[in-house]
């Protein structure tokens, strides 16, 4: 007694597999009927998945790593003219994209930014 439940799963394993296989066997067409719309989906992400790793394959992650280098090389040098650049630039951004929030009926100045000039700053950032 202590086998067979111990075991249990074991058994219902089987019996599910083989039930199964006889179906499969009973009824071929039907089978094939029910399985078509799963293989086409299955090749059909086979075919989107090869075009995702070439894509990813052909992406060259060279310039970024170097640009993490260089980034974390002047950081630890000097973590304080890092920090400084930073607020420098956020600094300058905010007064740009203030000087764009303005209200004015006036037209636009030769000093305030488009808002995809903003967008380019806050990217470089």
């Amino acid at each position: 007694m202590g086998y067979f439940l111990r075991n249990f799963h074991i058994l219902v394993f089987a019996f599910v597999f083989i039930s199964g296989a006889v179906w499969v066997g009973l009824n071929p067409d039907q089978t094939v009927t029910m399985i078509k719309p799963v293989v086409e989906d299955a090749e059909e992400l086979a075919q989107m998945a090869e075009t995702v790793y070439v894509a990813v394959a052909s992406i060259n992650f060279e310039a970024s790593v170097n640009e993490a280098i260089v980034v974390y090389t002047a950081a630890l040098r000097m973590p304080s003219m890092v920090l400084e650049r930073v607020d420098h630039n956020l600094k300058h951004a905010s007064e740009r994209i203030t000087g764009l929030g303005s209200h004015s009926v006036a037209p636009p100045s030769a000093d305030k930014l488009t808002l995809r000039e903003v967008s380019a700053k806050l990217k470089d950032l």
